[in-house]
């Protein structure tokens, strides 16, 4: 972690999956899955960018306050400790699960693609809030004149009109900033990583010598063969079929799925490779790494013979839904917009009498 170079997969997970002898030794091989080449790669220099966790200098934090990068490395150091003792036959520690959730629980936000997600919803809860703020016009009204005392009742009201069709349009534009896609990653782990450790199952899966599990760039895999919603996202626990997996050596993974918290071995085959390994590529947004290059350029043609399965293991985006209107007649299903990163979609959902009957908010409540 220290230095400018930032990783968002570990440089201890990446040296996991490097060549372990011979002239590349080493080395890990990256496989780009747009052009499907793969190359010898040293893990220092791969899955980082420059100063990818560094604050703005106003938000440093206070003295005695660990950084990101410092809090990132401490849950590294502890999970790793707990991967080692996994591999070696021993029951992980509670603090080892603790750590090991916590890394998993970062690890789905960190990345490009993690913090492009927090970047989106960020940005979507923003013009949202500001929309609805902007439907108060007595409230709007008195904060325009405040700032301007000469402004007139009807000045005030045309322009709160147009702020709010600059932000329908998208003419004004909300935008969320590095910082708070750094503060974000860490919102909210102190309600999921107990779950993560109480809730969940925990198997790591050994593989024989000579097998050979990939690494996304992700850096674990998201499959959900039954999603509670056709059109809902893949998440931990969206639904009681969901797995996470994390591989952590060409023979070793754990997999994680809802439970009640226990951890147990187990010993995997040949197609339970070949299902992760597939699920791995379907997970990874621009490349995956492998200990050989025969072993990446085999997946890269597993994965172009069987597209379909492909995409049935991609993980679908966290999603929003929002209701165009608002609708009061029981039975009717209502239709709702799905908001995700990679643009909307519309379904219909029939809602349970609790939440129809549940308090809205109003306009006036978010002054």
């Amino acid at each position: 972690m220290a230095g400018a170079s930032h990783h968002f997969l570990p440089h201890f997970l990446l040296r996991r999956f490097a060549v372990p002898d011979g002239a590349k030794k080493g080395h890990i091989y990256r496989l780009d899955l747009k052009s499907g080449t793969s190359v010898a790669a040293v893990p220092k220099t791969e899955a980082a960018k420059r100063h990818y966790y560094r604050l703005s200098v106003e938000l440093d934090a206070p003295d005695g306050m660990p950084s990101p990068e410092e809090l990132l490395a401490m849950i590294e150091n502890g999970a790793a400790c707990g991967i080692q003792r996994i591999e070696g036959g021993q029951q992980p520690t509670a603090q080892d699960r603790e750590y090991l959730a916590f890394f998993v629980a970062l690890q789905v936000r960190r990345t490009p693609a993690g913090r492009a997600q927090l970047r989106f919803m960020d940005e979507l809860v923003a013009k949202l809030t500001s929309e609805l703020k902007l439907q108060a016009p007595k409230q709007v009204h008195a904060m325009l004149m405040a700032g301007e005392p000469t402004m007139t009742m009807e000045e005030a009201e045309a322009q709160r009109l147009e702020m709010l069709r600059d932000l329908e349009s998208g003419q004004l534009v909300v935008q969320s900033t590095p910082d708070r896609e750094i503060c974000l990653m860490f919102n909210g782990l102190d309600s999921i990583v107990p779950l993560l450790v109480s809730r969940f199952d925990w198997t790591a899966v050994s593989f024989p010598e000579g097998a050979t599990l990939v690494l996304p760039d992700t850096g674990l895999s998201r499959y959900d063969p039954t999603p509670t919603t056709p059109q809902g996202g893949t998440g931990f626990a969206s639904s009681p079929n969901a797995e996470t997996v994390m591989p952590v050596s060409p023979t070793l993974a754990l997999v994680i799925r809802p439970g009640s918290g226990r951890f147990a071995v187990a010993a995997g085959d040949e197609d339970d490779l070949a299902e992760l390994n597939l699920r791995s590529y379907a997970s990874s947004h621009a490349c995956l790494y492998a200990p050989s290059q025969e072993v990446a350029s085999d997946l890269r043609s597993a994965a172009k013979r069987n597209p379909v399965a492909i995409k049935e293991r991609t993980p679908a985006p966290e999603t929003m839904w929002i209701a165009d209107e608002a609708d009061d007649v029981p039975g009717r299903r209502v239709e709702f917009v799905g908001h995700t990163v990679n643009g909307q979609k519309r379904a219909r959902f029939s809602v349970s009498p609790l939440a129809r009957g549940g308090q809205r908010i109003r306009p006036e409540d978010l002054w």
